[in-house]
């Protein structure tokens, strides 16, 4: 299995790509503050209106927003630095 070098306070240690026991990939991705915050509270918002289960994570909507996109019921893409895409 590959794994990723990172740093832990201040030292060198080796984060693996994939959890072994569940076969999941745990990938690292930067967002800024302000949209990840509008992101869980839209989460919250539709774990009250009953959309979601009040016990889905945001890896779980995260997950079904790739496979979305994957099956192409994305709306637009773009390949700019700001690449944005919105699923249905």
């Amino acid at each position: 299995m590959w794994e990723a070098p990172a740093v832990y306070d201040g030292e060198d240690v080796t984060m693996p790509r994939c959890d072994r026991a569940t076969n999941m990939a745990r990938p690292s991705v930067s967002i800024p503050d302000e949209l990840l915050e509008e992101f869980d509270d839209q989460i919250d918002d539709m774990r009250r209106s009953g959309e979601l289960d009040l016990d889905t994570s945001r890896s779980e909507v995260v997950q079904e927003l790739i496979r979305q996109w994957l099956e192409g019921k994305s709306n637009s893409i773009s390949t700019d630095s700001k690449a944005t895409a919105t699923a249905d």
